[in-house]
């Protein structure tokens, strides 16, 4: 508002009367004051407007740095402790998990994670669920699932000597009852990693760290979310990781520890530049800072029209059960003639695969090169879905659509011994029985993948998974070579027939 201070003569002010003005919602008028009269000289005080209230936008916007540790390859670590407390502590953190693992994945741990202190973990088994770690040997396992692919705001509160709480940007998710209060802890502080080796390392990005010596409220812990809410200077903060370097492997810790010297990566990881949706309003939290359709698409090919074939001169895998296969896939049109998704073997011979069927639109597993068994799985048109084929006996297979059982079915006889070949979208030998629609992530497990896992390999692998054969994310995106991923990765690229048309995928 604007604010008038009026003219002033020397004398003596009567006090005069005053209106309480009005008040409506956004808006508020400060009432008017009569000076009362003055001898000798008049003064007025003038009028104040306050101005029209607005609603609550968005925090400070970004961009704001984030370290990026995808694909497991580094983590953070110093031979300092972040606190030396065992109750009344609150760690929190924004992270966004890019893959799951095939061993349980270090969130931090304060003290030696071999020996003794305590620390967080994200588990192989169950899958993706958030535990403490209480060295050498407890672990208690909470409910809470981490997510993938996606931003969130993790906090862990001491609140007893042996209970912890987890919250996600300040709502309670999960009570974990520790067995003991933790060992003191040795001089040590790691993040997304052991501190000793990049086996348990974190697949993922992190942002805006903070250990505190006291238990931080609900409230409190929304509030540290925000960007920009905290200076590194707040009482009872040991350690602050704000990642504001944006280049080199030392990152600078602020807090009351912060003299104790800063945190070096082992191994590489890469620093990327978001911003900020309001995290008081939505729960998507960080989004790219160069947002675009490109950013929520992967790579895939096209094969609508039939016009082409891949094939590796090399079958994936030589088991015919204790198998899973799947992959992202979009049909374009049922065609007369049955539509092979992928064959591993020769399609017209041996081996076993996944095939849509012409007549009834149903998804089959065609094997030993003349038998099919038709499911009772319809496959939807015109969009995408991740189907799943998994064989956990001889014979017997589930079928799965985004993890979520469909159908089941047994072949009458055992399949043939595949031979040395992998064909997607076709025969292997003309363009009858070609795939028309888009392939992306084609995986073939050496083991029975679980609803859970079939779940989580849907939006995230690396390829070094335990078990798994065969890899195919298409990661490419241009030219005409396309390299396989998993224990077949030395074998050499696919060979092609047609033409090769590339496209993109929407991340669901």
């Amino acid at each position: 508002g604007t604010t008038s201070t009026g003219t002033t003569t020397t004398g003596t002010t009567s006090t005069g009367t005053t209106s309480p003005g009005t008040t409506r919602l956004g808006t508020t008028s400060t009432g008017t004051t009569s000076p009362g009269t003055t001898s000798p000289g008049t003064i007025s005080t003038g009028t104040t407007s306050t101005g029209t209230a607005s609603s609550t936008g968005s925090p400070v916007a970004g961009p704001e740095l984030v370290a990026d540790f995808s694909q497991a390859s580094g983590y953070l670590h110093r031979n300092a402790t972040a606190t030396d407390r065992t109750t009344d502590i609150t760690v929190s953190a924004w992270l966004y998990m890019s893959g799951s693992r095939y061993s349980d994945a270090f969130i931090f741990h304060n003290g030696r994670a071999a020996s003794d202190g305590f620390g967080l973990i994200v588990r192989s088994t169950p899958l993706n669920r958030v535990a403490m770690l209480y060295p050498p040997s407890s672990v208690v396992t909470s409910s809470y699932a981490m997510p993938l692919r996606r931003w969130v705001y993790l906090s862990i509160v001491s609140t007893s000597t042996d209970e912890w709480r987890l919250y996600e940007s300040g709502a309670e998710v999960a009570v974990m009852q520790m067995p003991s209060r933790p060992q003191t802890a040795s001089p040590k502080f790691s993040v997304l990693g052991n501190g000793q080796s990049v086996f348990n390392n974190f697949d993922g990005k992190v942002a805006r760290l903070t250990v505190w010596d006291k238990k931080r409220s609900p409230d409190e812990l929304a509030t540290d979310s925000i960007f920009g809410s905290l200076s590194g200077h707040e009482h009872g903060l040991a350690m602050f990781l704000p990642f504001t370097e944006g280049t080199g492997t030392i990152v600078h810790p602020l807090g009351t520890r912060a003299s104790l010297g800063a945190l070096v990566a082992a191994g590489s990881f890469k620093w990327e530049t978001w911003s900020w949706d309001d995290p008081a309003i939505s729960t998507a939290g960080m989004l790219p800072a160069t947002t675009s359709a490109a950013s929520f698409e992967t790579n895939a090919i096209d094969f609508s029209g039939r016009t082409g074939q891949l094939s590796l001169p090399v079958a994936a895998t030589s088991r015919q059960t204790q198998i899973s296969m799947s992959c992202w896939l979009y049909v374009t049109a049922i065609t007369f003639a049955d539509q092979n998704v992928f064959h591993n073997g020769r399609p017209t011979a041996d081996g076993l695969g996944i095939t849509i069927m012409g007549s009834s639109s149903t998804l089959s597993i065609l094997y030993g090169g003349v038998l099919m068994s038709a499911t009772s799985y319809v496959v939807p048109t015109g969009r995408w879905v991740y189907i799943s084929a998994v064989s956990a006996t001889a014979n017997a297979w589930s079928i799965y659509e985004m993890g979520m059982l469909q159908a089941t079915l047994s072949l009458s006889i055992n399949p043939r011994q595949p031979q040395q070949r992998f064909v997607v979208a076709g025969n292997g030998v003309n363009t009858f029985n070609n795939f028309n629609g888009m392939l992306d992530y084609i995986t073939v497990f050496d083991a029975v993948r679980s609803s859970d896992q079939l779940i989580a390999d849907s939006y995230g692998l690396s390829g070094f998974e335990a078990g798994i054969a065969l890899f195919v994310p298409f990661s490419e995106g241009v030219g005409t070579q396309i390299h396989p991923g998993g224990t077949k990765s030395q074998v050499g690229i696919f060979n092609i027939t047609g033409t090769l048309r590339w496209t993109k995928r929407p991340i669901q």
